[in-house]
């Protein structure tokens, strides 16, 4: 996602929950790394971000994430998260600080994936592979 959003202009901060993927994200092309960890991370982020693509596969905040969307701000979530407790969404808030929209996504069918494999050629976008050996205490590490 960052180096599609990177080749379509976009200025992309990423978020994680450590500093593992700081260089990773920096050298895809990401203008910002925030550590929603650190406290000093997340300050002033609110209302500044135009779109979040969220493909956090665990238990978050929502509403935090929200509170960082522009007016008319998208937020697209492709993570499947837990659904013991449920997410939530505080209502009142998208009311009051109006017009956010928040959607979900499934994956797009034959003709969808061929876009992007074609995109992914044309614009020199490839995946980062790491190779790990199948054994438990590689993939425990």
């Amino acid at each position: 996602a960052v180096q599609y959003a990177v080749k379509l202009g976009a200025d992309v901060t990423v978020f994680d929950i450590t500093e593992d993927k700081r260089e990773d994200a920096l050298n895809m092309g990401a203008v910002k790394y925030v550590n929603v960890n650190n406290p000093s991370d997340l300050q002033n982020l609110d209302n500044t971000l135009n779109y979040i693509i969220s493909t956090i596969p665990a238990r978050y905040d929502l509403n935090m994430y929200m509170a960082m969307l522009k007016r008319d701000g998208e937020m697209a979530v492709l993570g499947l998260t837990p659904v013991n407790p449920v997410p939530s969404i505080n209502i009142l808030e998208l009311l009051i600080n109006g017009s956010k929209k928040i959607f979900g996504s499934a994956i797009g069918g034959i003709k969808e994936t061929q876009e992007m494999l074609d995109y992914s050629v044309a614009n020199n976008i490839y995946p980062e592979v790491e190779i790990i050996k199948a054994e438990p205490r590689a993939v425990e590490e």
